[in-house]
């Protein structure tokens, strides 16, 4: 799988481009200020970021003062919508289960509590490395069934949602 990026722009359609195409654009900053100069395909371009949203790899941007949302979607993007995953990230999650078998070192989260994505929720020790166990999504914690020193085998329940 090659390094392609696709850049979905407003109403205006779908463009592909490498890395390399990407690298060779002709773009420079101006001296103190956020905006940049780009000259591609003989033109001359002002462009400055209005606002980022990297959860959604969506950029709104100005150029030459007319707004345009792009959404950036790489390799990675591409293969994950294509495995379906993306549509599992936004079912609810009930529980979050034992990786691997080891031992419970910390419990970072009590019932009741909410995490936001990415949280650390539990830390456990499997062949001697530590391993953050992070809430897959924004959770509520209905339950607890671990605790500190507990031994644990691949599959266990080790923490409740609400959903």
């Amino acid at each position: 799988m090659s390094d392609h990026f696709k850049a979905i722009l407003d109403k205006y359609g779908e463009y592909e481009y490498s890395a390399q195409q990407i690298k060779d654009l002709d773009i420079l900053k101006k001296p103190d200020a956020d905006e940049y100069h780009m000259i591609y395909k003989g033109k001359s371009y002002n462009l400055s970021m209005i606002s980022y949203d990297q959860q959604e790899a969506t950029a709104v941007v100005s150029v030459n003062g007319s707004e345009y949302t792009i959404k950036i979607e790489d390799r990675w993007t591409r293969l994950i919508q294509e495995m379906g995953l993306d549509k599992q990230a936004s079912q609810q999650i009930a529980a979050l289960y034992a990786p691997m078998p080891g031992l419970v070192k910390a419990v970072q989260t009590a019932a009741g509590a909410t995490a936001a994505a990415e949280d650390t929720l539990l830390v456990m020790e499997a062949m001697k490395m530590e391993n953050l166990l992070k809430a897959p999504t924004d959770v509520t914690v209905s339950d607890v069934h671990v605790q500190p020193g507990q031994v644990v085998q691949k599959g266990d329940l080790l923490i409740s949602f609400e959903v």
